[in-house]
């Protein structure tokens, strides 16, 4: 790659950092181009150079910034014998997922399974579609994995899936505290409790929940 190949694609990721950091503190649908331009001191023909739309932006994030995150999770799984222990790395992951990202991480997802009034892409929809499909899939194969072993009892593993991927993603909005922003209603007094909570409480739940 030369060296003027290698200075446009640090300015497109710089331009796309920036992006980054505006939709995770504002939101997709209220970040502009105009705001991204100004988070990177350049122009809006500038950012139009790099980027044909904020849905070409987004894309880009979504595969370079979150995907990637996923990305050596079934490997970490992979590193245990324990059902529990798949399960405890996959929730971890969860939590730090959204310290990291915030109510970005799950406003993506939203934007598949509420799209509201925002007009996305084929190609970004599809993008985050296999995002989801990506995650559904690892957390499918540990629940194979414990049914396959003899380590849980047999049951609907789909219908299991739902159950403990919207279980910790809701428990990682709530540790992270970014359940409010994401419109879940939790009253005040609870979240004392909420702080101490803990991954083998989550797992005692699900245990309990679906009865492994």
């Amino acid at each position: 790659m030369s060296s003027e190949s290698v200075k446009k694609e640090k300015k497109k990721e710089e331009i796309a950092n920036a992006a980054f950091r505006l939709f995770m503190k504002n939101g997709y649908s209220n970040t502009k181009i105009a705001d991204i331009a100004d988070e990177t001191n350049i122009g809006k023909g500038t950012v139009y150079e790099y980027f044909k739309s904020k849905d070409d932006i987004l894309l880009y994030v979504i595969l370079n910034n979150i995907t990637r995150e996923f990305s050596d999770l079934p490997e970490l799984i992979a590193q245990h014998d324990s059902f529990y222990d798949k399960l405890k790395v996959y929730i971890d992951f969860e939590v730090a997922f959204s310290n990291k990202f915030g109510r970005y991480a799950t406003e993506v997802k939203q934007l598949v399974v509420e799209p509201m009034d925002v007009k996305l892409s084929k190609e970004i929809r599809n993008a985050i579609c296999d995002l989801i499909q990506f995650e559904y899939k690892i957390v499918f194969d540990i629940i194979e994995y414990g049914i396959g072993g003899n380590r849980i009892r047999n049951m609907n593993k789909m219908l299991a899936t739902h159950f403990i991927v919207g279980l910790s993603s809701i428990y990682a909005a709530l540790k992270c505290g970014v359940a409010t922003d994401l419109g879940i209603p939790i009253p005040e007094e609870f979240w004392h409790e909420i702080e101490n909570y803990t991954v083998d409480d989550i797992i005692d739940l699900i245990k309990n929940g679906i009865g492994i």
